[in-house]
């Protein structure tokens, strides 16, 4: 498409408002992003970054509907109607730049910003961060550090205005605090969702885009103390104890349970029984089957279980 200066087509409508960034000053090697704005006609054609001062001969750098790469970024953020182009690790002679709107059936149409390269210094006019989040019903603050004369400025990217020291931007309060030298302090009370957008610190014949984004503001969770539920634990017999939740036993516990056995047999075969030995036998094997059972509970339970035995058979008063 044929390139033609025609500004006055690209912001139709913006008469009287601030139309958008014409120069800004960025440190060498520094990035910078740079809002452009278009009439809603517009919203579905192709936008681009065009580089030189000339707009006739000027190089396109990136275009919307191509993949960016290398130093130039362009997106479209149709429902604002407004393109953002950044360029990255900024070099001196990155200083003519054009934003463009592609006009299908005429001549392209663009306006003009100037980049201001700075080496070794700090630039003439920048910001801590170009995009800055708030929260609605809350405020942001943003500081702007100057070099430069002139009056300063807090305005909306194609809109209103405000200087010193307070005034509105579209119902939300704006107040410009001087007090510190070489920086004046913007801040945004009240905030709402359509607060969000670009804006630009002016001075002089400099600005400074900054995107503001306005978010819900974070939920906080109530907890709730609740009362601890204690439960006494059910006593279960080993008898009923499924085979899953029975203690394991290694190798390492068979000379216990040898041991144990030494000792039950000796008990039982004591010179004043006269009980046969199949019954001895049997209580041994029981008694086993008692600390295989339960590891922890294994001497009572051995203990009941010769109580028990001994009790039946009338040993007790033998052995007293």
């Amino acid at each position: 498409m044929a390139l033609h200066l025609s500004i006055s087509l690209l912001l139709t409508g913006l008469t009287g408002q601030s139309l958008g960034v014409t120069r800004v000053s960025v440190k060498a090697g520094d990035s910078v992003s740079i809002p452009c704005l278009y009439h809603p006609k517009y919203t579905s054609h192709v936008k681009y970054l065009c580089q030189g001062y000339s707009f006739i001969s000027c190089s396109c750098a990136v275009k919307t509907n191509q993949q960016s790469s290398g130093r130039f970024l362009i997106s479209d953020d149709r429902e604002k109607k407004v393109f953002t182009v950044t360029i990255k690790d900024v070099r001196e002679g990155d200083t003519d730049f054009w934003c463009v709107v592609e006009i299908n059936e005429g001549s392209d149409d663009g306006t003009y910003f100037q980049v201001s390269v700075t080496r070794g210094k700090k630039q003439t006019l920048y910001v801590d961060h170009q995009e800055v989040t708030g929260f609605i019903g809350g405020q942001t603050t943003i500081k702007c550090y100057y070099q430069n004369s002139g009056q300063a400025k807090w305005c909306r990217v194609g809109g209103p205005c405000v200087t010193p020291s307070q005034g509105s931007i579209n119902g939300t309060t704006v107040f410009i605090n001087e007090t510190l030298p070489r920086v004046f302090t913007v801040t945004m009370s009240g905030l709402k969702m359509e607060d969000s957008g670009w804006y630009w610190c002016s001075r002089g014949d400099l600005q400074m885009p900054v995107q503001i984004i306005v978010r819900e503001k974070p939920s906080t969770s109530k907890f709730s103390a609740q009362p601890e539920t204690c439960t006494s634990p059910e006593l279960v017999s080993p008898s009923t104890t499924n085979e899953a939740e029975k203690p394991s036993t290694t190798d390492e516990d068979a000379p216990n349970r040898c041991e144990g056995e030494v000792l039950i047999t000796r008990a039982v075969r004591s010179p004043d029984s006269d009980q046969p030995r199949k019954q001895q036998e049997c209580l041994a094997r029981e008694s086993r089957a008692a600390v295989q059972a339960s590891s922890v509970n294994s001497v009572h339970l051995l203990l009941a279980h010769l109580f028990y035995w001994c009790k039946q058979n009338g040993c007790l008063n033998r052995i007293s």
